[in-house]
């Protein structure tokens, strides 16, 4: 889950490079968002005056763009501007910038402290989540098809579909463990399930689930579970997390409903690996194959 987050104010950066050909001097609360550089070519006082993130839910890119302007800009000059992948710590410089946006870039990179990276970093997730949450559900970008190829079932990763979502995140004996949310995606199927499974972090890497459990969100009842999965990791998951059937029942519509809107334009598409149309057909009393936890005769049969 995305907590809102803004930006500090000021934005206070403090380390510095002699290194560089130009250095930032970032101002006192009296002017938050603003700061001098001093350089060979240019003696001017900028301030930030956007910090913009991508705006299309679907997209998976990690990038903020800056724009800056001098003091003294007139409105027909180019904007300074970079952009800073906040998880590469790359930059790049649009094309119709200004000629030293780059220069500028490269010295804001280079006094961004620890903490400034990681302000950055929340920033970033919880401007790109307030745009998942406000997405419309008859998006006409929403490629439903092209995800449901990568499964056997209808039960699809959220992050699959917004791929910036981050993981949700607990602590358990003193090792990190990443939490990842499925839902199921058929349009026919009514449940109110959750599928999570667990992982342990290796750095910025996952590793192979060592748990699962599929769990009925309106209900708050397991349903089923899989390899060294206790209660506590719920139990731990929901104190972390207070609000999180409520985002359960949030991300699941948003998904569902993105699916709905897709298949009244292009129709009923079945995963690459159809499971109730195998020969193994599943009995009534088996459990259903989409990954719900309920019996056949009851969701999809």
């Amino acid at each position: 889950m995305n907590d809102v987050y803004t930006l500090p104010n000021p934005l206070v950066f403090t380390a510095e490079s002699s290194d560089l050909p130009i250095k930032l001097s970032f101002f006192s609360e009296s002017e938050p968002r603003s700061f001098k550089v001093n350089s060979d070519t240019c003696n001017e006082v900028f301030s930030i005056a956007k910090t913009l993130v991508c705006e299309t839910p679907f997209c998976g890119c990690t990038t903020l763009e800056f724009v800056c302007k001098p003091s003294n800009a007139s409105a027909s000059e180019p904007d300074y501007s970079f952009f800073v992948d906040i998880e590469s710590g790359d930059m790049s410089v649009p094309e119709d910038a200004h000629n030293d946006s780059e220069i500028l870039g490269e010295g804001f990179l280079a006094q961004l402290t620890e903490e400034d990276r990681s302000n950055l970093f929340k920033y970033f997730f919880s401007e790109k989540y307030k745009f998942i949450k406000n997405c419309t559900r008859d998006r006409v970008d929403f490629d439903y098809h092209n995800i449901l190829k990568n499964y056997a079932q209808y039960v699809v990763l959220f992050s699959d579909i917004f791929p910036t979502v981050r993981p949700f995140s607990v602590v358990i004996d003193g090792r990190e463990v990443w939490v990842l949310d499925h839902y199921c995606l058929d349009t026919q199927c009514r449940c109110e399930d959750v599928h999570l499974s667990f992982h342990d972090r290796d750095g910025s890497a996952i590793k192979k689930d060592f748990a699962y459990v599929c769990y009925d969100y309106k209900k708050k009842e397991i349903r089923e579970k899989k390899g060294n999965f206790s209660s506590s990791l719920l139990t731990k998951l929901f104190e972390t997390y207070p609000t999180i059937h409520e985002e359960f029942a949030a991300r699941h519509d948003l998904s569902r409903s993105l699916a709905k809107s897709h298949e009244k334009e292009h129709g009923k598409f079945i995963p690459s690996i159809d499971p109730i149309r195998s020969e193994n057909k599943p009995g009534r009393n088996d459990l259903c194959p989409c990954g719900s936890g309920k019996k056949y005769k009851k969701c999809c049969g």
